[in-house]
């Protein structure tokens, strides 16, 4: 994130001949490399049709920012409005899902950044495309290739809860269980006092009703 403060306030490194593509190739390899952590807890089915619906979902908004004649670069007090309310809506729903795993609460919060997102990608893609009343200087592509690149990174993060807790795909190719099941919950060091633990299995025991087994909403929290 500092290459990429660096490198949008700082006119100057945009316009120097190979530094300019040293720090963006750096800046994309970077989010790459901070992206495997999250990749090795996902199956690639998933992986796959995810990444695929982000690309089509930034293809689509961007050449429908291009195409539509309304001027976007006009309004955008009135986008950072929306992405404002847009905000609290998800801060609520993200606050249901870690504190009493509300079913299917972070898919709202995805949703509503997602929707905030891409109505940027909108924008952006009228401040590249020029012939606006905001648009990007000619030779600022690296600048506007790095806005665009990340758009696409944030929905895509988004997905990794539903590529590692639901995983659509892969329980449609097959049926065996995955070996990434509670991925969340066997990864996550859970501390508790020892004899507060040893108490309540105990009691459960002595009661002799059945645990209950965790939805993949429920088992999610343990990660946050």
């Amino acid at each position: 994130m500092v290459m990429v403060t660096l490198f949008i306030f700082f006119e100057k490194i945009r316009f120097i001949i190979g530094l300019n593509w040293l720090i963006t190739v750096l800046i994309v390899e970077f989010v790459i490399i901070g992206i495997f952590a999250l990749v090795a807890r996902t199956l690639w089915p998933d992986l796959i049709m995810w990444f695929f619906i982000c690309v089509l979902l930034v293809f689509l908004f961007v050449l429908l920012g291009s195409i539509i004649p309304h001027d976007l670069t006009l309004d955008v007090v009135i986008l950072f409005v929306m992405a404002f309310i847009f905000l609290i809506v998800t801060i609520f729903f993200v606050m249901m899902h870690i504190l009493i795993a509300m079913p299917y609460s972070f898919l709202v919060f995805q949703i509503f950044i997602s929707v905030i997102v891409l109505l940027f990608v909108m924008y952006h893609a009228q401040t590249i495309n020029g012939g606006r009343f905001a648009e990007m200087r000619l030779n600022d592509h690296l600048l506007a290739s790095l806005i665009l690149f990340h758009d696409f990174i944030i929905i895509f993060l988004l997905t990794f809860y539903a590529q590692i807790v639901y995983r659509v795909a892969s329980r449609a190719s097959t049926t065996t269980g995955s070996p990434l099941f509670g991925t969340w919950a066997d990864t996550t060091p859970i501390i508790e006092n020892v004899d507060e633990e040893f108490a309540t299995e105990e009691d459960s025991e002595v009661d002799g009703e059945p645990s209950r087994e965790l939805s993949p909403d429920e088992e999610s929290v343990v990660f946050f």
